[in-house]
């Protein structure tokens, strides 16, 4: 953990996943009570991380996939965050609400669960760092993979330059 960021984690994403794959508006895939929907880019913090690493399990589960792990999302730690302190308020925000919060300046809101504390992002460019972390052996096997045909294509391009 880099001490100049604060982490996140985000499940059910594959190994392609990047920066420019968060949409902070997305809808929810299940339509909320009265024709609502809800709307987020949901993240739990470093106390709760194994939620995200459970939600990747039970997506990969329902899916009859292996390839959903775990993103940890390192952000810049001066954030202005919007809190909600009573239980589940987090978890029936609309886009229109996180567009005017986003308005008002804030990069994150912070929203009390059960165990903790859920996270809903509102700020892509607090981003420090995005990253893979697998949650079974073969996503780590891919991940390895991925980082040495990117070195290698590295080599490459430099390779040719300086031709």
């Amino acid at each position: 953990m880099n001490k100049d960021t604060i982490n996140f984690y985000h499940g059910g994403v594959t190994l392609d996943f990047t920066k420019d794959d968060i949409d902070v508006f997305r809808l929810a895939t299940k339509q909320g009570k009265h024709n609502r929907n809800y709307a987020g880019f949901y993240m739990f913090g470093e106390e709760l991380k194994n939620k995200a690493y459970h939600y990747a399990e039970q997506t990969n589960l329902a899916n009859n996939t292996t390839d959903k792990g775990v993103i940890k999302i390192e952000l810049d730690p001066n954030l202005n965050i919007k809190t909600f302190d009573r239980l589940f308020e987090i978890d029936r925000l609309t886009q229109e609400q996180l567009l005017n919060y986003q308005n008002e300046g804030y990069d994150l809101i912070k929203g009390k669960s059960i165990e903790g504390y859920q996270y809903v992002l509102l700020n892509k460019d607090k981003i420090e760092n995005v990253s893979f972390e697998p949650i079974n052996r073969e996503q780590e096997h891919q991940r390895e993979l991925q980082a040495m045909l990117e070195d290698e294509q590295e080599l490459v391009n430099s390779i040719s330059k300086s031709r």
